[in-house]
């Protein structure tokens, strides 16, 4: 079987220490390299031969893996991005696809399964999930990935997902939990929707956005 090099990244040491030792089990799988943070993981990611990324969601920020796995996605279409983590709700699984992530493990899955995953975002295309993860979750989150729409003035599906929260009123740290994110990461597409659109702050934004249909809230 063609070689496969899969990089770690993980705050967590034993987690870290326990995919090497079942990834060694394997002669087909060879450790690329590992990182304790994204941006320790994005420093490295160019200087190794790498073809899988195994990460977590939440580093030491909620949903700093999120933001990760789009700079990979879009700097290196190549490399596949798996989230390896202790979440099993439905936005984290809305998140991982909208990201770009190619699979979903629980850290809760077997040997197999996990072996299992990593060869499969090699060989085939689609979006795959672990055994522990409920079924309904998926389905819910294929409906809501399919269900998404392109949207005009060039903003992005995220950027639409923080304007439907100023909609609704909610604060930066409500926003944040809501998408799974890092309020800081709120604050900067609050930014650069404001740039795009030339307009000064959050009432203008939630104006705009009404006068022109792009909201999908009641």
């Amino acid at each position: 079987m063609k070689q496969i090099h899969v990089f770690i990244a993980d705050i967590s040491v034993v987690c870290r220490e326990g995919l090497k030792l079942i990834f060694r089990a394997y002669d087909w799988i060879s450790i690329s390299g590992e990182a304790n943070e994204t941006a320790e993981l994005l420093q490295l990611l160019p200087l190794v031969k790498c073809d899988v990324i195994l990460t977590e969601i939440d580093f030491k920020q909620k949903g700093e893996g999120l933001e990760a796995c789009r700079t990979i996605t879009e700097l290196y279409p190549g490399k596949q991005v798996i989230f390896f983590t202790f979440r099993k709700d439905n936005c984290a699984v809305v998140s991982a696809m909208r990201a770009g992530a190619r699979a979903y493990i629980a850290k809760d899955s077997t040997t197999n399964d996990i072996v299992d995953q990593v060869k499969a975002v090699c060989k085939g295309r689609g979006f795959f999930l672990g055994e522990t993860i409920p079924k309904y979750v998926f389905s819910e989150a294929l409906e809501q990935q399919q269900g998404s729409k392109q949207r005009p003035f060039q903003l992005t599906e995220r950027e639409i997902e923080i304007i439907e929260c100023l909609a609704l009123g909610l604060s930066t740290k409500q926003t944040a939990e809501k998408l799974c994110i890092n309020p800081s990461t709120v604050d900067s597409h609050k930014e650069h929707i404001k740039e795009k659109l030339h307009l000064n702050n959050v009432v203008e934004i939630v104006a705009f956005a009404f006068r022109h249909h792009l909201l999908s809230i009641d």
